[in-house]
């Protein structure tokens, strides 16, 4: 079968740009890139090679409405105690799946969407027969079934919007955003991070992205939607 990988000398020049390779980790982030003699090099964010995969959302008054200003890495774990804000992490725990699947990781992701307590409940009883074995066990088509038709959501803080943001709103008031734009705001900032360095002014226009290999179909479509949301080609994921 044929590579439907691309040389760089295959791309239309506006496909060209930079290309880098990124570590998307459920505790921490970083972004490379090949220097000249095509050697990979880390590039920094915020003084680090690493960034921590955090994210604080603040609510930000304004005359006529409540906006939600985004803060990631360093920035996030500074904020994270200020007052009205929500602070996000281990969010690529739960991207591609669905409610009840992602009970199970809601003593570490905190602020997911649970429509009450009970719902809560069943998703983590269902994972305690799943463990033993046996009747209730939860199966591939279980988890495909729960991601599609129940998909994770996380709750924004109260009384705020984030600008330019596919959220939803609940029957009483409360916004919630999907883990996958979550995840976006920390691919965004590294992007940031190597645009900023460029002395020509390029973008990032392509990307490897490293995966775990226990990915599911649906938590990989779940990292593409992420790059869409930052107008970045993944070219290849990596074990």
């Amino acid at each position: 079968m044929p590579s439907t990988t691309k040389l760089i000398s295959d791309l239309l020049p506006s496909e060209r740009g930079i290309g880098v390779g990124i570590d998307l980790g459920t505790t921490n982030s970083a972004i490379s890139i090949l220097n000249e003699k095509g050697i990979p090099v880390m590039v920094p964010v915020d003084g680090l090679n690493t960034m921590p995969s955090i994210i604080s959302l603040i609510p930000s008054s304004r005359s006529d409405s409540i906006t939600i200003q985004s803060f990631v890495g360093q920035d996030a774990l500074s904020l994270r105690n200020h007052e009205g804000s929500k602070t996000y992490f281990h969010v690529k725990r739960v991207m591609g799946m669905g409610v009840n699947i992602a009970a199970c990781s809601s003593e570490v992701v905190p602020h997911l969407d649970f429509k009450d307590t009970t719902q809560r409940q069943k998703g983590l009883a269902l994972h305690e027969r799943s463990k033993k074995g046996g009747v209730g066990t939860i199966q591939w088509e279980d988890e495909m079934k729960d991601a599609r038709e129940r998909p994770v959501r996380l709750t924004l803080p109260k009384g705020g919007k984030l600008v330019d943001s596919v959220d939803e709103r609940r029957d009483d008031g409360i916004h919630t955003i999907s883990p996958e734009e979550l995840s976006a705001m920390i691919l965004k900032k590294l992007i940031n991070s190597v645009e900023s360095r460029s002395s020509k002014g390029e973008k990032v226009t392509r990307a490897v992205v490293g995966v775990p290999a226990y990915f599911n179909d649906l938590q990989r479509d779940a990292t593409i939607k992420v790059r869409v949301v930052c107008h970045t080609m993944v070219r290849r994921f990596m074990h």
